[in-house]
C-alpha cells in the first residue's frame, strides 16, 4: 500500500510538484478483432498503443521567472510544441518507479469558483505512448563526468526503449547524458540512440527511444558529462520496452 506524497512531476526541466494535486497517466492498447470463423468464443489481439496524462493543481503564477504551473502549462499549450513529462510515485530514487510521456498539451483549463482557490488542470497526449520505467540518476552534479548508481533490472530486455533527461538549474555551457548497460555491473557499454546532449538551458530537457529490437541489459545506469560549471541538478529515467 502506497500514500500520494512527496512526488516529482517533472515538465520540461522545471518541477511542478508543489503545486500539483494529482497525476492521472492513462495506457491504452487497441483492441483488434481476430475470431475466424472456426472459433467458439471471441478472440482478441492488442494493437497500436496510446495514452494520456493529466494533472491538476492549484493556480500559481510568477510573472518574473515564469516557473510556476500556469505559466508552464499555459505556455505549454500556446507552444503546441512536444512536452517531455517524468513523474515519479514517491521520493525520486534510482531504481524507483517512473510514468513517462512526451507529447502536445490538448487542454488547459482554470476553475474560479467563487469564493474558493482557483484551480487547473492540464491533458498531454502521449505520442510515443504512457511508458512505465525507472530512474536513473537525480543528482546535483560539479563539471566533469558522474557515473549514476546502476540499476539492476534481473534480466535483460530486446526491445529498446525511452530515455528522459531533466536539467532543472544550469551553471554550465554544456550538459550531455547518456544511457549505458552491462551484464555484470562491471563493463559499461553506451546503448546506441541513448544519448540526450547538449542541454545548456536553465529549464531544459530532452527524451530519445532507443530503436526496437536492441538489446537492453540487465543493468543500466546514466553517465552525465558537465562542461563549463557546476551544481547543475540532473534528473533522468528509462523505460524498457
Amino acid at each position: 500500500m502506497s500514500i500520494a506524497k512527496q512526488t516529482s512531476f517533472l515538465a520540461n526541466g522545471y518541477e511542478l510538484a508543489c503545486f500539483l494535486t494529482g497525476v492521472t497517466p492513462e495506457a491504452e492498447a487497441e483492441s483488434l478483432d481476430a475470431t475466424v470463423l472456426c472459433n467458439n468464443y471471441k478472440s482478441f489481439v492488442p494493437g497500436f498503443k496510446t495514452g494520456r496524462l493529466s494533472a491538476e493543481g492549484l493556480f500559481s503564477s510568477d510573472t518574473v521567472n515564469a516557473d510556476e504551473i500556469h505559466d508552464v502549462f499555459s505556455a505549454a499549450f500556446a507552444s503546441g510544441a512536444e512536452n517531455i513529462i517524468t513523474a515519479s510515485l514517491g521520493v525520486i530514487a534510482v531504481g524507483e518507479p517512473a510514468v513517462m510521456a512526451t507529447g502536445p498539451e490538448i487542454k488547459y483549463d482554470i476553475k474560479t469558483p467563487l469564493g474558493q482557490l482557483i484551480t487547473v488542470m492540464a491533458e498531454f497526449q502521449a505520442s510515443n505512448g504512457v511508458n512505465f520505467g525507472r530512474w536513473l540518476m537525480n543528482s546535483q552534479l560539479n563539471a566533469g563526468t558522474t557515473n549514476g548508481t546502476s540499476h539492476d533490472n534481473a534480466a535483460a530486455t530486446t526491445n529498446g526503449g525511452v530515455f528522459h533527461v531533466h536539467l532543472q538549474n544550469n551553471g554550465a555551457t554544456d550538459v550531455d547524458v547518456k544511457l549505458q548497460h552491462s551484464t555484470d555491473n562491471s563493463a559499461w557499454a553506451d546503448v546506441s540512440g541513448g544519448a540526450v546532449n547538449n542541454l545548456s538551458a536553465v529549464h531544459a530537457a530532452g527524451s530519445v527511444t532507443v530503436a526496437s529490437g536492441t538489446t537492453i541489459n540487465r543493468y543500466t545506469r546514466a553517465v552525465a558529462v558537465v562542461t563549463g560549471g557546476n551544481t547543475v541538478l540532473v534528473s533522468a529515467a528509462f523505460a524498457r520496452r
